[in-house]
């Protein structure tokens, strides 16, 4: 993993559709940190999505608190003594040229799944499920409707044709963050409703790998 190159912008044009092919993966959307802007991108899930413990055992990692920086996060796990086997798979993935790929924190994996919403159903209305201080827009609670299922054939399912498309997140498990929740536990984030929970560290869920650019 080549820290030092996670957050740099790349030449090419940024696209603004989300589940548009761009820098190794698919461009999910913009976040605004501050007066930062950044693109962010999830990894082909082919190469980019496994399953696992988030860590070997069900104890506090220090430096994974943040709720919009899975890169910190990640490093942080990936330099802790203990085995942190979702982060350590994401640090080590190359892919499209791009070695700088993380796990998401809870406002990337949100953004994921307001962007590109797998399903049509009913979203899951609890605060903490769909706010997003970070995301640009920032996010707002979920209705039942809004987030509404991707346009995106790539990642959406089609419930008449019964066809998933090749990069649709999966529905039947959670998908672990990168911020911690409390001493045994970390976040989640579901993507048939979109309901953030969360789960005991030594237990075996999916895993998403993301990246993230400067912009400007």
């Amino acid at each position: 993993m080549r820290l030092s190159t996670a957050l740099m912008g790349g030449s090419q044009q940024i696209p603004t559709v989300s589940g548009t092919p761009y820098g190794g993966g698919f461009y999910v959307g913009r976040m605004l940190v501050g007066a930062q802007k950044y693109a962010l991108i999830v990894a082909p899930k082919a190469s980019g999505q496994t399953t696992s413990a988030w860590k070997a055992t069900n104890t506090t990692t220090a430096n994974t608190a943040s709720a919009w920086d899975g890169f910190s996060n990640t490093a942080a796990m990936v330099a802790d003594a203990v085995n942190h086997a979702a982060a350590q798979w994401c640090a080590a993935l190359s892919i499209g040229g791009f070695a700088d790929w993380f796990l998401p924190a809870t406002e990337q994996l949100e953004l994921c799944y307001r962007n590109l919403k797998p399903r049509t159903n009913s979203n899951d209305a609890a605060a903490a499920s769909g706010f997003n201080g970070n995301s640009d827009p920032q996010g707002i609670t979920y209705t039942a409707s809004d987030p509404a299922q991707t346009p995106s054939d790539a990642f959406r399912y089609v419930v008449a044709t019964n066809v998933h498309g090749p990069e649709e997140f999966d529905v039947t498990a959670a998908y672990w963050t990168s911020t911690n929740a409390s001493a045994a536990s970390t976040y989640t984030k579901e993507f048939l409703t979109g309901a953030r929970a969360d789960a005991t560290k030594v237990s075996s869920l999916l895993v998403r790998a993301c990246r993230m650019i400067k912009i400007g």
